[in-house]
């Protein structure tokens, strides 16, 4: 319960002020990039990956790479998981590579 708990504290903190944008499109429709924005133009992405229905709900997801375009000069972008954990993840050719799971995670895009 504790952990249900944080996960939605962190939710609500990460996407505090920002609106839904858009789907990013992926290769694979069971990975999940949404984009959102502040009116002052800041920018996050909420990623994560769903299982093969097929497989059934006890089927536990890989880690699924899939990229994702972001505008920005910056070397590296502050990564958040679903349970409050800070990273970075580096900027290579305008893109991040996010390693998708069942959890979301919150990318910062800084400017």
């Amino acid at each position: 319960p504790r952990t249900a708990f944080t996960a939605r504290t962190v939710l609500v903190e990460q996407l505090d002020g920002y609106k839904f944008k858009e789907r990013i499109t992926t290769k694979d429709p069971r990975d999940f990039l949404l984009l959102f924005e502040k009116k002052s133009g800041g920018q996050k992405i909420v990623g994560w990956t769903i299982c093969p229905w097929e497989k059934g709900p006890a089927y536990k997801p890989l880690l699924r790479k899939t990229r994702a375009p972001v505008a920005t000069k910056a070397a590296s972008l502050p990564v958040c998981d679903i349970y409050g954990k800070k990273s970075t993840i580096p900027v290579a050719g305008g893109t991040v590579t996010l390693d998708l799971t069942g959890a979301p995670q919150y990318v910062t895009v800084v400017k």
